[in-house]
């Protein structure tokens, strides 16, 4: 049997990478991510002027397995650099016992750093695939836990065969929530916050000049320009929520949700959440007005995927969100040698959220 690797080509092997997706991922038959019309959407629209990176590895030409990376721009020690977001990593039946997942892992990752690419991202969550990342040249910089706030407690309770509990422990739940929601009125009478279509990113009053604070207040910071952000957000059949927190009719804050399913809940997932530090004390009121949305969309639960840092920044303890077991870590892998590999260590460098991935 004869085992090769070469560029993916989508022309004539999508219909069998889609196949190999519902054999890794087959949480994701029925849905959106396995559609033709999702994967065009990611690999295929020209983001920062560049095209996806796409691999496969075959046995006897038959596609046993898949590695791609979206480029996406970061700033890095004041320097604007390509980074390749690594996702949709998977390596069918027929490859397993073969280290396949590893040789293919070194051969993208090479062929990657050869185009240009800086450095790659990943955030797998899956403990099982780590091990093979680490033999393929990638490190693990830091965890990044998925943080929750319940809204009503009905299909947990439920699930966990305990609904006979659930009229005390909403009313407990709304009583929380409720304290929460006064102690988020935040010290300004003057803010508001407005909620936002998505599609017209570019019609959000003060949008440009909250996203500069963003990048000017984020050392490595995600390049969010409104050709990144119109992409981000236009995934096939979703739906995204922009609300953006104003004090005396200025930007100051913004956080970004869509509705999904986690563990059988519904939930309202924020995918980017951020308050400049000028008005930090107002990340309360945010959230307050998130929540609101949630409840308003009759959702179980708010989902949230980021650094532990930055959940105490923003006092998310305070604001209902504890901890879950379910943790994404951040692996990196450095092709330029111009980048201080403690610089980039550092947590406090950084500002991620399920936005600088492809989850959600």
């Amino acid at each position: 049997m004869n085992l090769s690797f070469r560029p993916f080509d989508a022309s004539s092997e999508l219909q069998g990478q889609r196949t190999l997706f519902i054999e890794c991922f087959p949480e994701n038959q029925g849905e959106s991510a396995a559609t033709e019309d999702h994967y065009k959407w990611k690999f295929k629209t020209l983001l920062n002027g560049k095209a996806a990176l796409e691999y496969g590895a075959y046995l006897d030409n038959e596609l046993i397995g898949y590695y791609a990376a979206i480029p996406y721009r970061y700033r890095i020690e004041g320097q604007w650099r390509t980074a390749g977001m690594v996702c949709d990593v998977m390596t069918g039946i027929k490859s397993r016992g073969k280290g396949v997942f590893t040789k293919l892992g070194v051969y993208a990752t090479g062929q990657m750093a050869e185009s240009g690419i800086s450095f790659v991202t990943g955030y797998p969550i899956r403990p099982e695939v780590i091990p093979g990342h680490l033999k393929a040249g990638w490190q693990i910089m830091f965890e990044l836990p998925m943080y929750a706030r319940f809204l009503r407690l009905n299909k947990y309770l439920a699930a966990k065969k305990l609904g006979w509990l659930t009229p005390l422990a909403n009313s407990v739940l709304f009583l929380l929530n409720s304290t929460l929601a006064l102690a988020a009125l935040g010290p300004s009478k003057k803010a508001i916050v407005r909620h936002f279509d998505s599609k017209h990113i570019s019609d959000i009053p003060g949008w440009k000049n909250l996203m500069d604070g963003w990048h000017a207040q984020v050392p490595h910071c995600l390049e969010k320009s409104n050709e990144f952000m119109r992409w981000r957000l236009a995934a096939p059949h979703t739906q995204y929520t922009i609300s953006v927190i104003y004090e005396n009719e200025i930007a100051v804050g913004f956080a970004i949700s869509t509705p999904t399913r986690k563990e059988g809940l519904d939930s309202l997932g924020l995918i980017d959440f951020f308050v400049n530090d000028q008005h930090i004390g107002l990340s309360n009121a945010l959230m307050r007005a998130v929540s609101e949305l949630g409840n308003a969309q009759n959702r179980d639960i708010l989902i949230m995927m980021l650094q532990p840092n930055i959940y105490r920044k923003y006092k998310l303890l305070y604001n209902g969100f504890l901890k879950t077991p379910f943790k994404f870590k951040l692996i990196t892998k450095v092709f330029d040698p111009a980048i201080n590999r403690a610089q980039l260590e550092n947590m406090d460098n950084w500002h991620l959220m399920w936005i600088d991935s492809d989850d959600l």
